[in-house]
């Protein structure tokens, strides 16, 4: 029997015709098409992969133990397939057969909710492009075609976790230059958008399987993929010259220039279409790419001498005169200026990073770097986009600038936010502030283009959508470890070891970003950003499943390369952050309900402060704690009364690095994304900072905090008063130390959290007010001073017993095992181009402070 490996890229098309017009209409009928034994390999050798997987149990009754022999019929069909070498006689049984009984069968309703997403997803990318991303990508890419040597690629590795808007990004390159942008992702994922380009990646992924079980020798296998990769450029440089050339005969009246045709060609190879199908202008581009392809390899193979080998004349083979003639082209119909003129885009670069076989130094991506470096005179550059870090290392042989193969990880972020600054005038209330609306234009574009582009349905059930792209995928029962870290990583700032598994694990699928990667090692420097709709996907996470968040921290630190800080704050925020998402539930909390409006629905993700407590402190000291008199001020209100209007908005955590970013118009931008603040290492006696919003109106001035101090010494309660003095919000620096004592400021609620008191002292401690008069160091504001001593039900109410007493303790005991790479800017400062990623990385590292700093503090 002929091998399946022979069979034309014809009879590919085929099937696409059997799966896009025949298999519809036998499901109308009720139809059910049966294949049993030895038959279904065969199909599995026939079919693409995804097409077995698309079909599945609806329309295959796949039972491999019944006999082959008994349907005779498609075994005689499928010898005339391999005779003939036409898929036509397989075509033609699968109409005419006619398979169990199995009742009148109809197509179900697509579901709503992931209907709604598709349309969202196909509207928003044809909204207007924000940010300047595509840009810095461009520049990028300008930068290392200046600094790249004759040895070097053309080839730009653009590495980042999903949903950063990598493929769009990459599309608005043809601002610049003409850019062909072609998918080679998985068509099995369904979360890949845009489409798979099929036949460009049902081309290149032939070589795989071409020597899946070859034992030949390296030389051969390294010349036939160069020979398939080199055959495949060269189909799209002559197949572009064409489009192009027909584009302009199309516009001979309009006086378009080299950019205009570079938007005309984008717009062609992008408009219309359907979630999971380009349009047909795309896909007959990519089929003649391809059957070209076919073409050049099947004459090579022939013996004919001129096609590209593994040894050849670079300087005349087609490949060359292909990309010389598309430049020349180009250069007549305006390309000018500094280059590239031409960038060609790989979405998906798993495809291109496996091995051939066992060898683990082929790979299609080698090759493609080899052709590229044949290239190096010409103004063409290929951007390979992908999650995954290992798509390219450094060659440590290679006698070049390490900045020449640095993979780009810039994305947009806060682009949204940006465009519509919070007015510090008190016109906004909390309940927009933290509205669904407010929360997708925090963070990542994706999420803000997608609620402006969805419907009602989706806008409603958008931080359902964030939740499963967090995830990755909806399990049916229970999470997995790395779908846990990936939640407990958005509520919590936790750092990884370098070249982290898990960590690569998070950025794979679980959108994790890459602020930064060593131009040296390509070693990643990764972070979960302040993404306030992100945190409350993961929330929502963490509920759906019930996740034993203390259990599920302990888990991954007993495991090397994850830490939770060195001193107990992290620990002590997930404390906090438990309080709060408990004093958010109906049973326990808030009152007011989601408003059907999500531009001003945010008011049911608030707590007030009494709430708070009261989900913090057990029932037997709370009413103590809400009568609490401040400290030094023994004839002012009591706790309850002093802080009746204020409320908290926080979902999640961040570590700050700067300690002036404490100050009250940082605060504000910290509350602004509902993020507490976990301070700086050297900031001394205070680790923990919530910002509380005092009154309705949203204004900076409104701002006071809690203050809170982690103390780790066993005997933390006798000096429990100098700790406290020490927790001064002026020294601080979160009130103007130069208005102490002149203008009335907020009230500040303290505390201190000492989880290694003994089992003698746990509980709740409240500081003694003095009868001295006020201090010099605490004068200036009042000051309610709770002490948590100890890890124990009676110290705090999340704690429901002593079993998760103990947790709480191995999770302190847990600190310090894992150090960061820092950020090197100072090196790329050096570079122009890098005062732009710098900055976007400024945006993803403090939104915080951009949020503070765009504030009016003009008083109305």
């Amino acid at each position: 029997m002929t091998s399946v490996q022979s069979l034309t890229r014809a009879n590919i098309r085929q099937i696409r015709v059997f799966e896009t017009t025949i298999l519809p209409e036998l499901i109308s009928k009720g139809d059910c098409i049966a294949v049993r034994g030895d038959a279904f390999q065969l199909l599995l050798a026939l079919f693409p992969y995804d097409v077995m997987g698309a079909l599945g149990n609806d329309l295959l009754i796949l039972e491999r133990a019944c006999e082959f022999e008994k349907y005779r019929d498609l075994q005689d069909a499928l010898q005339r397939v391999f005779d003939q070498q036409r898929f036509q006689p397989l075509l033609d049984w699968l109409q005419g057969r006619r398979g169990p009984s199995l009742g009148t069968r109809t197509l179900p309703d697509p579901d709503p909710r992931k209907q709604s997403e598709m349309n969202a997803i196909i509207a928003a990318w044809n909204l207007p492009y924000h940010g300047d991303a595509a840009e810095n990508l461009f520049k990028t890419c300008q930068l290392y075609m200046r600094e790249s040597s004759t040895a070097q690629p053309r080839v730009l590795p653009f590495v980042q976790s999903t949903g950063t808007g990598k493929s769009r990004a990459a599309r608005e390159l043809s601002r610049f230059c003409m850019t062909l942008n072609v998918n080679i992702a998985d068509p099995r994922d369904d979360r890949v958008y845009p489409p798979t380009d099929r036949a460009a990646r049902d081309f290149l992924v032939e070589c795989y399987k071409d020597f899946r079980h070859a034992s030949i020798r390296d030389a051969e296998i390294r010349k036939s993929v160069r020979v398939h990769v080199q055959t495949f450029l060269r189909g799209l440089f002559e197949c572009l010259t064409t489009a192009l050339q027909d584009l302009y005969k199309e516009h001979t009246d309009s006086d378009m220039g080299y950019l205009d045709l570079a938007a005309t060609l984008s717009r062609k190879m992008n408009e219309g279409g359907t979630y999971k199908e380009h349009n047909g202008f795309r896909k007959d581009f990519w089929d003649d790419v391809v059957d070209l392809a076919d073409t050049s390899k099947a004459q090579h193979y022939a013996g004919i001498p001129d096609l590209p080998t593994g040894y050849y004349d670079v300087e005349n083979n087609p490949l060359q005169t292909a990309a010389r003639e598309l430049v020349r082209w180009l250069e007549d119909h305006g390309a000018s200026g500094p280059a590239p003129w031409l960038i060609i885009t790989l979405d998906g670069s798993s495809t291109l990073t496996r091995n051939v076989g066992k060898h683990n130094d082929i790979s299609l991506l080698s090759e493609l770097e080899n052709a590229m470096c044949d290239l190096h005179n010409l103004p063409i550059f290929i951007v390979v986009i992908g999650t995954v870090l290992q798509m390219y290392k450094p060659d440590p042989y290679s006698r070049h600038t390490p900045h020449a193969d640095c993979p780009h990880t810039v994305v947009p972020f806060d682009i949204f936010t940006s465009e519509e600054k919070v007015p510090n005038n008190g016109s906004w209330r909390l309940e927009r502030l933290a509205s669904t609306r407010r929360l997708t234009h925090s963070g990542r574009a994706l999420f803000g283009a997608l609620y402006n582009a969805g419907d009602e349905h989706f806008q409603k059930n958008v931080a359902s959508y964030a939740c499963t792209k967090l995830l990755a995928y909806d399990p049916d029962r229970v999470l997995s470890g790395t779908q846990t870290l990936s939640a407990l990583t958005v509520l919590l700032p936790l750092d990884f070891a370098p070249d982290n598994e898990r960590e690569r694990a998070l950025i794979g699928r679980h959108m994790r970003l890459i602020i930064s990667t060593n131009p040296e090692t390509h070693t990643p420097l990764t972070i979960s950003p302040s993404e306030p709709l992100l945190a409350e996907a993961a929330r929502m996470a963490v509920e759906r499943y019930s996740v034993d968040l203390p259990k599920a921290l302990l888990s991954h630190l007993e495991r090397p390369g994850v830490s939770a800080g060195t001193r107990g704050e992290v620990v002590s925020a997930l404390i906090l952050l438990l309080a709060i998402n408990a004093a958010r539930r109906p049973e326990d909390g808030p009152v007011s309900v989601s408003a059907t409006d999500s531009h001003n629905d945010g008011l049911h993700r608030t707590v007030t402060v009494e709430e708070f407590l009261r989900a913090l402190v057990p029932d037997k000291s709370i009413d103590d704690v809400l009568n609490l008199k401040p400290h030094d001020k023994q004839d002012r209100e009591p706790l309850k009364s002093a802080f009746k209007d204020a409320r908290i908005w926080l979902n999640h955590w961040a570590r700050v690095e700067d300690q002036r970013v404490l100050q009250q118009k940082y605060l504000w931008g910290h509350l602004a994304r509902g993020v507490g603040v976990i301070c700086p290492i050297d900031t001394r006696s205070v680790d923990l900072v919530i910002p509380v919003l005092m009154r309705p109106e949203v204004r900076s001035s409104n701002i006071a905090p809690i203050i809170v101090r982690v103390e780790s010494s066993w005997n933390a309660t006798r000096s429990a008063d100098m700790t406290f003095d020490w927790m001064d919000p002026f020294q601080i620096g979160i009130f103007d130390h130069e208005t102490r004592g002149q203008v009335e400021v907020w009230p500040v609620l303290r505390l201190v959290m000492a989880p290694a008191v003994s089992k003698n002292e746990a509980g709740v401690v409240f500081r003694e007010r003095s009868s001295e008069g006020t201090s010099p160091r605490g004068r200036g504001f009042s000051a309610y001073d709770i002490f948590f001593a100890g890890l124990l039900p009676q110290t705090y109410k999340v704690i429901q017993d002593n079993a998760v007493a103990e947790v709480y303790k191995d999770l302190f005991r847990l600190t310090g095992v894992c150090d960061l790479s820092t950020l090197d800017e100072a090196e790329m400062g050096q570079f122009p181009v890098w005062e732009g990623i710098v900055t976007a990385r400024r945006a993803i590292l403090e939104p915080w402070r951009l949020e503070g700093d765009a504030f009016d503090d003009t008083t109305p």
